[in-house]
């Protein structure tokens, strides 16, 4: 359990970059991230050039709470990895560049120590800044076991006077560096934002909300709204200790062949919840029959940082996905009766008015005459269509008058009619909402 103060520790130290840095897409593993952000630790205001930058590993151990030697074994492959790790920051004008975090990196094994210089192009984004940088404690984000809760933090610093920030999830997702997955939504959302939120309310020293902003169905965008915290959780050394939890982790990896060095520098370095999403993930494909060396493998997903999805969580995700291509199949399907009946009412209104001029045509001086005393007794039109008490037929208001009362007294309903002829000439049967609109309800000798 970590110690909640509410004053800073007093060894804080401070950890400047650029917005631009802020907002880089790259994804670095929770401890890559934090050997950047000791090296960052290490520059000092006014320096002109970067320096070599000395870690003791033994220091490093402490600082992040990895208490086993297994990092000596690994710090070698830790850093090799990190050499290889490309940060992409893009400008306001588009431009985009790309070049490593290390310009070179040296292990002295024997005096357990490892020196790392950052590559020049990094120089602008963490050198003598005086506008556009963002500013934390280093106790912020080394207490933190997720890389996505680190980032997320760090994002909402940058907006922290400004009190919210607005991003669209794919962007989101490119300064991540995951744009190729969690494309389910929900599971984007579970893994990473409400992991991030969870993480920054109980260790740091801001915490955020979140509202969902959609584009139809889909959600575009999160609007993130930052608060400050009365009180400060930060590590120290009883932050590290293993507890229960954390204990039955650590056994059940080394039952399935992982060495307890490593098992214990797992639990420390990667989040509980990965770790079992892992370990499931592992289970299950050994109990099919896809791998052999359960530790091996297992190991593998940890240290590669593979993204993976149990069982469960894929079955829910095809679920998902299923029920959003059903959803979208319905609205295009809606979407093409809409157009198709909408066709039908131009064709029908072709037909109804060909009918409507043949019973014109066709009238006799007995409709003529009852139209006459319909007329007179409608007060609005009476005036406009009579001269001196005679009907005037060469008006062209008394045509259209005319075409109207034929229309009513001759012919079924315009609504009515239209789905009558709908049935008879194409086939479908038609139904009328609430609303007043149509939609089709079958068709006929089949099933619609």
């Amino acid at each position: 359990m970590s110690n909640k103060v509410s004053t800073l520790p007093s060894n804080r130290k401070l950890i400047v970059k650029s917005n631009y840095l802020v907002n880089a897409e790259y994804n670095l593993s929770p401890i890559e991230m934090k050997i950047i952000y000791l090296m960052a630790m290490q520059v000092k205001k006014g320096d002109e050039d970067f320096k070599t930058y000395r870690m003791r590993i033994r220091d490093f151990q402490e600082i992040v709470g990895v208490d086993s030697d297994a990092l000596y074994v690994r710090m070698e492959e830790i850093v090799q990895r990190l050499m290889k790790r490309i940060v992409r920051v893009r400008h306001e004008n588009g431009d985009l560049d790309q070049f490593p975090f290390l310009a070179r990196a040296s292990h002295k094994n024997k005096k357990g120590i490892i020196e790392l210089k950052f590559a020049p192009d990094l120089k602008p984004h963490l050198l003598d800044l005086k506008e556009r940088f963002t500013s934390f404690y280093d106790y912020n984000v080394l207490s933190l076991k997720s890389t996505h809760s680190m980032r997320i933090y760090e994002l909402m610093k940058q907006y922290e006077k400004i009190g919210y920030r607005t991003e669209k999830v794919d962007r989101l997702k490119q300064i991540l560096g995951i744009e190729k997955k969690y494309r389910s939504y929900n599971y984007f959302k579970k893994r990473v934002i409400e992991q991030a939120q969870k993480d920054l309310t109980n260790q740091c020293d801001i915490a955020f909300d979140f509202q969902e902003i959609k584009e139809g169905r889909k959600v575009d965008r999160i609007k993130f709204t930052i608060k400050k915290q009365k009180k400060i959780e930060f590590f120290n050394d009883h932050h590290w200790n293993i507890n229960q939890d954390l204990q039955a982790l650590l056994k059940q990896m080394v039952s399935m062949g992982i060495s307890e060095s490593d098992a214990a520098s797992f639990v420390k370095e990667y989040s509980k919840a990965d770790l079992q999403t892992r370990i499931k993930y592992a289970k299950e494909k050994f109990d099919n029959g896809k791998i052999r060396d359960l530790g091996a493998y297992l190991k593998t997903l940890i240290v590669e940082e593979i993204e993976v999805v149990s069982q469960d969580e894929k079955l829910v995700s095809e679920q998902a996905m299923k029920k959003a291509l059903e959803e979208e199949e319905i609205k295009e399907r809606l979407k093409k009766e809409a157009r198709l009946i909408e066709a039908y009412n131009q064709e029908y209104d072709v037909y109804r008015e060909s009918v409507i001029n043949r019973l014109v045509d066709e009238a006799t001086e007995s409709d003529w005459k009852e139209f006459v005393n319909y007329a007179k007794r409608v007060s609005y039109i009476k005036g406009r269509l009579f001269k001196e008490g005679v009907l005037d037929r060469n008006n062209k208001d008394t045509h259209f008058w005319f075409r109207v009362y034929i229309s009513d007294e001759k012919l079924p309903h315009r609504d009515s009619d239209f789905l009558a002829w709908v049935s008879r000439e194409k086939g479908y049967f038609l139904q009328q909402t609430k609303e007043g609109s149509f939609k089709i309800a079958g068709k006929q000798n089949s099933l619609f």
